[in-house]
């Protein structure tokens, strides 16, 4: 049986992820993402960071873990 990722994993997550890739700040993630075709304010950034709310969309989830892998933050699988 496999187990989801829990919300405040997923803050978790990004939070490490976005400081490895070297991303000062939620308004330069909001750059970021822009360039990959999402558009958000970054009020919802701020509510991934703290695990109150989790992107569902399969694409916008690809495309922060593209960011990350772009910026170098994640290396391995």
């Amino acid at each position: 049986m496999v187990k989801q990722l829990e919300v405040a994993d997923f803050g978790r997550f990004f939070k490490k992820y976005r400081l490895r890739s070297e991303i000062e700040s939620l308004a330069e993630f909001g750059d970021l993402m822009a360039e990959e075709g999402f558009v958000y304010e970054t009020s919802l950034f701020t509510r991934w960071q703290n695990g109150d709310r989790v992107p569902k969309d399969r694409k916008v989830l690809l495309a922060i873990l593209n960011v990350f892998v772009k910026r170098r933050g994640i290396q391995t699988v």
